[in-house]
């Protein structure tokens, strides 16, 4: 009897993963002949193409060299600053000053101490 019941829960399991598969290769068939059927979209009428973004122009390698010294001077009189209050003391975005801090901390005269929002800077010492 235990041997009848496993061939009938077999075939039954059987069954119902066919059915399964066949349900789902159907739906992939009905999504491909709408995708291949239906026009590309078109935007509305009278619409305006999108903008394409613009880059923007470099700023001058002696801008740079300038907001960097001005940075570490701000480093140098506040061991352990983040970079949102850099740039509040120095009056600019903090995205503005991502180059010159990474300069900085290549040519090490700022060390760097943490992981985003945590980082702290801290001058070096000569």
């Amino acid at each position: 009897m235990s041997k009848d019941i496993h061939l009938q829960l077999e075939a039954l399991l059987r069954a119902h993963l066919d059915a399964q598969r066949d349900a789902l290769v159907a739906a992939v068939e009905r999504i491909y002949a709408h995708a291949a059927s239906s026009p590309p979209r078109q935007r509305a009428h009278g619409a305006a193409p999108r903008a394409r973004r613009v880059g923007h122009a470099r700023r001058p390698e002696a801008d740079i060299k300038a907001l960097a010294e001005r940075v570490r001077v701000v480093v140098e009189a506040e061991p352990g600053i983040g970079m949102t209050r850099i740039a509040s003391v120095i009056g600019v975005p903090s995205r503005e000053l991502e180059r010159p801090m990474t300069q900085l901390k290549i040519a090490r005269r700022v060390r760097s101490v943490g992981r985003y929002q945590n980082t702290r800077y801290f001058p070096t010492t000569a």
